[in-house]
């Protein structure tokens, strides 16, 4: 019999052997799996990264992640220091992964003979981006502005010269795993199940740019009075791209997290149904988010993480370039404000 409580070994009940044996009952314990158990889990099905992150939620102070933080709205840097982690993910490793490897390559588009594909940063959503990202760092002035430091710290990097994404998504492992335990109405261990689900399911490819604003005619001082900038036009001219990746390890809401178990393989196996699937062997137990909040309330531990690998840079061998006018960038600005 197995309990997710606190403990080791747990008094759970006593049976007598006989009529005869009245006096002295039988002691029988039940192996308790414990949230904390789950690392060394993760560490026996060589899933490492996953194992790092999640002894750093349990042993951290407890910190729930605002909606606000989670989805990007607020300035990474203002997160609490020691719940940014910037050194267990990196691009190598990440890239390692081929449904990793698959969108980070869909970045920088595709050459064919019948269709190509521009790169993801050209896209009109992504230089609207850049050019906020721009105006909020002050490079549209009256000389030439470098922007974008690759050199500087990544939650840097994803507030100032960041300006597309691309997300890397569990959907067809879903598809495939949950669609064949339908199917049978088994449960069902998908034999994908690797240490990036593990550590991270679905995140996101950040990408940012390095290069420079470069002012054309000088405005009018109508012009400039209108939209507030001392030239006509501008050049923007990108030269090199970082890569990087960023996620939240939290376990805010209701998720299923799957069926696990601290024996023996397979150690997690998913229910087409989640936890409504019903019945399932003594030493399974169902895992969700609902555990990880409980197990918050009751300790004082269980800090949510913002996740940041390091960056992966790549020199353009022809630079991204647009023009565009003081009225457009006052007009960028105005369809940001209203949105």
């Amino acid at each position: 019999m197995t309990t997710i409580e606190t403990g080791k070994l747990e008094l759970v009940g006593k049976s007598r052997t006989s009529p005869t044996e009245m006096k002295q009952g039988k002691v029988c314990y039940a192996d308790v799996f414990k949230l904390t158990d789950l690392p060394d889990i993760m560490e026996k099905a060589a899933w490492k990264r996953g194992a790092i992150l999640m002894r750093k939620w349990l042993s951290s102070n407890a910190y729930a992640m605002s909606d606000e933080e989670k989805r990007s709205l607020t300035d990474a840097r203002l997160y609490p220091a020691g719940l940014t982690d910037c050194s267990t993910l990196t691009m190598e490793w990440l890239l390692s992964f081929p449904r990793a490897k698959k969108e980070y390559d869909l970045i920088f588009g595709k050459k064919a003979w019948v269709r190509s594909t521009p790169p993801l940063y050209e896209s009109e959503s992504a230089r609207r981006e850049l050019v906020k990202k721009l105006v909020k760092s002050g490079k549209f002035s009256n000389r030439p502005e470098v922007f974008g430091d690759f050199k500087d710290a990544v939650p840097a990097i994803n507030e100032l010269s960041q300006f597309q994404i691309k997300k890397v998504g569990e959907r067809d492992f879903k598809v495939q795993s949950y669609g064949a335990a339908a199917m049978s109405e088994l449960f069902f261990s998908d034999p994908d199940l690797d240490d990036l689900w593990v550590a991270c399911a679905d995140f996101l490819f950040k990408i940012a740019g390095e290069g420079v604003v470069i002012p054309g005619d000088a405005a009018s001082p109508q012009e400039q009075q209108s939209y507030r900038l001392p030239a006509k036009w501008y050049e923007v001219v990108v030269n090199n791209i970082g890569v990087f990746a960023r996620d939240t390890y939290d376990f805010n809401g209701a998720q299923y997290l799957g069926h696990w178990r601290k024996t023996k393989q397979p150690f997690v196996r998913l229910y087409a149904l989640g936890e409504s699937r019903g019945t399932c062997p003594d030493d399974y137990l169902i895992v969700n988010n609902q555990k990880f909040t409980a197990h918050r309330e009751e300790t004082g531990k269980g800090g949510d993480l913002m996740v940041f690998s390091d960056i992966r840079t790549t020199k353009l061998r022809t630079p991204y370039r647009f023009r565009l006018t003081s009225k457009d960038i006052q007009s960028i600005l105005l369809q940001s404000h209203a949105t």
